[in-house]
């Protein structure tokens, strides 16, 4: 049984006779009982009955693990505390550390600039607008007055269809049966054991509706060392205030509830005292009405104006996602129009006039919550406390938004997959069953904050989605369109680096703004206990679990980087286990770094209508982009740069813009592109390129429960040095064969500067150390990056530390260094052509010789130098395509030096972060169409067998071609965190797609390698060809380099689609030839059975055939006998 629910049931019992609870029959029964559902705990108090419950119609997709609910799976960061003791106090990093980091500051000190005038949708977790950082007056509203909030998942619906009338002031409910939707699409059915006092509204038809919301709390507070995961009922009735069957006001008994819910903590030992005994009333009497206009309910003991415990606002509109208002029927099956989204009956009031339901909007984890408040949050002092010596310390913390006075719509859509349906409602959008978009002609919001992705994207083919390829997948597409109707999008990149091309789905959006995380060690931050959660350390290093780019749409990701590792920020009032005045936590993560440059984009879009100029996304984008601070690391890591909004105004002010932030070099703009940028005074123009100038070897250190230490050597010729951290697989073998190998594998390592004050030669953290970066990994690889500038900035000796946050020795790590630096290149061509100081702009042109690139991606970046030392940095990236004509064909890679390299990649997949984990690549190819399909063979060329590689293969609209694992079981398919047992390791993969005349696309990634993997691919064009000669005999020939196997030849009848197989053929390679009989009405294939289209277990998996080649006629001619007579030739084949 669970601890905490052993725990509540014994205190349950001694708070009956503590508190002598007077309820009648209800006074010698425990208080409350503990049930599990979902995986979170259901505290079912003592006057209702729980008589059974049934699961409503959903469908299964990827879990997110918050207690059962199926939904798309969001990739929150994972906070890794620091255990270190007896360290001497310091202040903590908060988000006034990261206004001013950021210029934010110093522009509202000039320009008071505060976000006025505009609304910042968000779609994440929900919001507790009790808080005082946020509150009532931060609700954005429509035109009639109703909250812009919607419910997508129906998280807090309510089910109030039941009438009850008053006698003598109580509400007659006792010993009648309800019906209590269950968040998510569950309904129960209880009894109640008491009857409840009247609210003090009158209800003019007599009838009131009475129902139970069930709210799920899982809130996590790292600093109080306090996890929730519960649910509890809240009574609730709707009053018909004003004109008899229309309900306009609500009523909560949130004393009731907070009683139950506050004993409930204390029992579990997270508060130190009982509810106090008035608030166990059984009434609506003393309760607030809640109406649109004021429609939120908690509860503030102290009257401090931090309350302990919220339920939340009456939602403005519900998305009827399980089909409990609509009359039609909820459509769950996956398909691409929907982005994959169930289609709900319609979109509804959250507070139903004729009295059957009604929708409190709250946020059950806090995610959602601390997004909210680093855009618009108000200046707010929170405490904190930390025990030392048995002396308790207390401080204060403050908080503030990046535009304290703009307002917030917000949807949820993150439990049940309704992230384009919350952003098209958000975006202006009307819904129509079955999921039908009609655009009002008005966005609801200026910009739309994303702080989440979908990470598990590869395991979309056990679902049967074909479309999936991040950046041509439906949620992308959608979130493009929606940018196109004005509405400025900016998104998460997700925390899965520093493997490239982690960019998460959804931040894979071309017209996104894409938001990477950057470091703000400004200042310790500690626990109740005195443990050190985060040291102090640097900032403005890209912190290595930001995702990487690039995109399969040829797009430079991130597009900017932002603070976000890290600082408190507050978090729901329950968070704050009883006194809201410590609701505030440790955030972090690129769910971080978004909402800061949403909160800046709103400082920009006001600053515009200030101007009275007309906005949109792109001149917004130009503004951050160019403003943005180079911060040294390369495009994929930084995009443009790190956010600075001072500048940024500064640069908008002065009219000092580019006119194109998009410099990607591919073949339709045919490797060229012209730039203009407002700026006279650029004097010279070129391109660099971060090179590896130097790798040193640093030593070998075990990597146990506790840190050991290495000293890093520093090149001072480097701009960037990368810390390579290696634990070999062979030390883990027999978790690899069991199964279970990411139960006791996540290695943290931690960078940064050391000065031994002290003289002891032993590393304090707290002390003697300044963070630079960390990471960690449940594969066996780490990356950490630093800049020379920071370190010749704070000096110190260069350390890096590790260990295993389980009690298990990792084995023997290995740990290099490798230095890189900008240095100029011929790669790409940069030509100012022409400079006009009266129209003060210049014109650019940049563009590269593609042959010089090689296959794949490659990244640069344009240096513009101006008078007075000035200096601009523009990210460029290259993307080539190469033609398949031969009949094997290597695909050519040219930057095996530089920092990105197209054919090495590093960490493996792990098992604690999704599949957009690991280390990408990108190659192009494109298949002459006189060829039916292409092999595909991908070549392990350095490592042992304990590694092994996952090739997939797309075409150009994002649509899933082909893939396999070079191992027994792949990870493809594979849902489960852990990963299965791997009995067979193999050096290569090779599967077969079929020519579609478009654009091929191959990604390749390791799954698990036991050092740098470095990969070979080779593609084998086949050739099909049925030649007709006289009645009905013809021709057949085949020919590929690589031996093919067993090759089935079936005729397919066009009318009925039977299939008849002619003959088999073993292909070894070459050319067969073989007579047929021509038949009419009939297509001919072949079908591959020794190469697999896809394969999971060593078989054809989800793939009936594999058709290379269809039927094509040619005409009996002697220049037809000739043709093949020279095919023949062509080819060079062993045929005479």
């Amino acid at each position: 049984m669970h601890r905490k629910t052993i725990l509540a049931i014994v205190t349950v019992f001694m708070l009956i006779s503590a508190l002598n609870i007077p309820v009648n029959s209800l006074a010698y029964k425990p208080l409350f009982k503990i049930n599990k559902f979902n995986e979170y705990l259901l505290v079912i108090p003592n006057y209702l009955e729980l008589e059974g419950f049934i699961k409503l119609p959903s469908r299964k997709y990827v879990s997110l693990n918050i207690g059962g609910l199926e939904s798309l799976k969001v990739n929150f960061l994972d906070n890794v505390r620091f255990m270190v003791k007896h360290i001497k106090p310091q202040p903590t990093t908060t988000l006034t550390d990261v206004l001013e980091d950021i210029g934010v500051s110093a522009v509202r000190e000039k320009y008071g600039l505060t976000g006025e005038g505009v609304t910042v949708g968000i779609v994440d977790t929900g919001v507790d607008f009790s808080i005082p950082s946020l509150g009532l007056d931060k609700v954005a509203r429509d035109e009639s007055g109703k909250p812009l909030l919607l419910d997508t998942d129906m998280l807090g619906f309510t089910i109030t269809d039941f009438d009850v009338e008053e006698v003598n002031g109580v509400l007659q409910v006792k010993d009648r049966e309800f019906y209590v939707y269950f968040p998510l699409g569950y309904v129960g059915k209880i009894k109640l054991h008491s009857n409840w006092i009247a609210p003090p509204v009158k209800s003019v038809s007599g009838n009131y509706k009475f129902g139970l919301f069930v709210q799920v709390s899982l809130h996590t507070n790292l600093w109080l060392d306090a996890e929730l995961s519960v649910a509890y009922f809240a009574p609730v009735v709707l009053v018909d205030s004003k004109e008899s069957g229309v309900y306009d006001t609500v009523f909560v008994d949130v004393s009731t509830t907070w009683f139950i819910l506050k004993n409930f903590l204390y029992a579990i030992g997270y508060v130190d005292s009982p509810a106090s005994l008035r608030l166990f009333d059984f009434s609506f009497k003393d309760e607030k009405p809640l109406r649109y206009g004021d429609e939120i309910a908690y509860i503030d003991e102290n009257n401090d104006g931090y309350p302990e415990f919220s339920i939340g606002v009456i939602a403005g509109y519900v998305y009827d996602v399980f089909g409990l208002v609509g009359k039609e029927k909820p459509l769950y099956e996956i398909i691409e129009k929907r982005a994959w989204e169930p289609a709900g009956t319609g979109i509804y009031p959250g507070l139903d006039p004729k009295g059957r339901y009604v929708v409190f909007f709250y946020d059950p984890i806090g995610h959602g919550t601390s997004v909210a408040s680093i855009i618009a949050g108000k200046r707010v002092n929170y405490k904190m406390f930390y025990y030392r010596e048995y002396i308790k310390y207390l401080k204060l913390v403050e908080t503030e938004g990046v535009a304290p006075n703009a307002k917030i719509a917000a949807a949820t859509g993150l439990y049940v997959g309704s992230v384009i349906t919350a952003q098209l409602w958000l975006s202006g959008y009307n819904y129509v069953y079955p999921w039908n978009w009609t655009y009002t002609g008005k966005p609801r919001v200026d910009i739309v904050s994303n702080s989440w992705g979908l990470v598990n994207w590869e395991t979309l083919y056990a679902y049967g989605i074909k479309r999936f390829a991040p950046g041509k997948d439906p949620i992308s597409s959608y979130e493009d369109e929606i940018v196109s109707s004005g509405v400025l999008i900016v998104h998460a990149a997700g925390n899965s680096g520093p493997g490239y091309g982690t960019v998460v789905i959804g931040g894979s959006s071309s017209e996104a703004i894409t938001v990477g995380a950057t470091t703000i060690f400004q200042r310790e931050i500690r626990s109740w206990d005195y443990g050190l959660l985060i040291p102090k350390g640097v900032k403005g290093e890209v912190v290595s679990w930001s995702s990487r780019g690039p995109t399969f749409e040829e797009t430079i990701k991130p597009n900017i980087v932002a603070p976000g590792a890290y600082a408190l920020a507050p978090i729901p009032a329950l968070g704050g286990v009883g006194n809201g005045e410590y609701a505030i936590d440790v955030f972090g993560g690129t769910s971080m770094s978004t909402p800061i440059v949403s909160g800046a984009s709103a400082l920009i879009i006001e600053e515009l209508r200030r101007e009275g100029k007309t906005w949109n996304p792109k001149l917004v984008r130009e503004v951050l982009y160019f403003s943005a601070e180079d911060l040294g690391y390369d495009p994929f890591s930084q995009g443009w740069g790190k956010l600075n909004v001072n500048r940024a105004v500064e640069i908008l002010k002065n009219n000092i813009l580019i006119n194109n932030t998009e410099i990607s070099l591919t073949r339709n703009n045919n490797y060229s592109i012209t730039l203009e940028i407002k700026d006279p005074y650029i004097v010279n123009a070129y391109a660099e390129e971060l090179k590896q100038i130097g790798e040193e070897f640093v030593g070998k250190t075990d990597v146990s429960e506790y840190y050991s230490y290495l000293e890093i050597p520093l090149n001072i010729n480097a701009d960037i040095v990368e810390v390579y951290v290696n634990h070999s697989l062979k030390a883990l073998n027999e978790y690899l064969y069991r199964g279970d190998y990411s139960i006791e594998n996540l290695a943290v390592a931690i960078l940064g500067l050391w000065n031994d004050m002290n003289g002891n030669g032993k590393v304090d953290i707290g002390e003697e150390f300044l963070l630079i970066n960390h990471g960690f990994s449940s594969s066996n690889i780490l990356r950490l990056t630093a800049s020379i500038s920071n370190i010749e900035k704070y000096g110190g000796k260069l350390i890096v530390g590790l260990r295993n946050v389980f009690p298990k020795n990792l084995g023997e790590a290995t740990v290099y260094a490798k230095y890189f630096k900008w240095v100029k290149t011929d790669n790409v061509n940069v030509e100012i052509l022409s400079r006009d100081i009266y129209a003060k702009n210049a014109i650019i042109k940049i563009s590269c010789n593609p042959t010089n690139i090689g296959n794949g991606a490659y990244e640069a970046k344009v240096v513009l130098t101006g008078i007075g030392g000035k200096r601009i940095s523009i990210p460029v990236a290259v993307f080539v395509e190469e033609e398949i004509y031969e009949a094997k064909q290597k695909l050519k890679t040219f930057t095996e030096t530089l920092i990105y390299k197209q054919n090495t990649m590093f960490e493996g997949l792990g098992w604690l972060s999704g599949t957009s984990r690991g280390d990408w690549r990108t190659y192009r190819v494109k298949i002459d169409s006189k060829f039916e399909g292409v092999v595909i063979e991908t070549s392990i060329l350095n490592i042992d067998s304990y590694s092994n590689i996952q090739t997939l293969a797309f075409n150009s609209s994002g649509y899933f071609m082909g893939g396999v694992v070079s191992a027994r079981y792949p990870i493809l398919g594979v849902l489960e965190s852990s990963a299965p047992p791997y009995t067979i390791f193999g050096r290569k993969t090779v599967f077969a797609v079929r020519n579609d005349n478009s654009e091929i696309i191959l990604t390749l990634t390791p799954t698990l390698t036991e050092e740098p993997l470095i990969a070979e691919v080779t593609v084998y064009p086949i050739d099909v060809n049925i030649f007709h000669y006289r009645g009905d005999e013809g021709v057949l020939t085949i020919y590929s380099k690589y031996p093919l196997g067993i090759v089935e030849v079936v005729v397919v009848e066009k009318n009925l689609g039977l299939v008849k197989k002619l003959f088999v053929i073993d292909h070894k390679g070459g050319l067969i030839v073989k007579p047929v009989i021509i038949e009419p009405n009939m297509e001919y294939k072949i079908v591959l059975r020794d190469i697999a289209n896809t394969v999971y277990a060593g078989v054809t998996y989800n793939v009936g055939y594999t058709p290379i080649m269809d039927f094509a006629e040619i005409p009996s001619t002697m220049e037809n006998y000739i043709e093949l007579y020279r095919y023949i030739k062509t080819i060079n084949a062993p045929y005479n």
